[in-house]
């Protein structure tokens, strides 16, 4: 065996006398496995933690979003007039978002029938957030939809 430098060696024969080149560990290479086994864990750590508060993230504001959406069309179904129905609904909607610490929302009110609030319609309120991812900084668009019936016994009422 050839010594080429404190650390490092080579053989000339491996265990079957041979004579082919080996390398061979050093006391010095002893332990190096472990160091890098844990810098590898360390990045695939990391990676799962951003990916798991950035998927957590997306999911909290897009059950805020379904929220407003069900919230603003039952406002809308239940307003005295379309006018007073559609403030209604992007008010809640937008207040439904800034509790969560989301920006206001684009509302989109759609219907079944002409007028609105026809006895029997249905009305569908489209809800369209863009929020902000935790880590990269980057905004999503979140859309979410809920479709509420008029009440069918709604002319009496009134």
């Amino acid at each position: 065996m050839r010594q080429l430098s404190k650390e490092w060696s080579i053989s000339t024969t491996n265990r079957r006398g041979s004579g082919c080149l080996a390398r061979v560990k050093t006391d010095a290479e002893r332990g190096n496995a472990i160091v890098e086994l844990t810098a590898v864990l360390m990045v695939f750590a990391l990676t799962a933690a951003v990916a798991i508060v950035t998927t957590s993230d997306l999911l909290a504001h897009r059950s805020a979003v379904v929220a407003a959406a069900r919230d603003a069309s039952r406002a809308f179904v239940r307003a005295e007039s379309v006018e007073l129905g559609r403030d209604r609904a992007t008010e809640l909607a937008a207040q439904s978002l800034r509790e969560r610490g989301l920006p206001p929302p684009q509302v989109v009110i759609s219907c079944s029938a002409v007028p609105c609030l026809t006895p029997g319609a249905e009305v569908t309120v489209t809800v369209h957030a863009e929020v902000p991812l935790p880590v990269f900084g980057n905004r999503v668009e979140i859309t979410a939809a809920s479709t509420m019936p008029v009440d069918e016994l709604r002319r009496q009422r009134e």
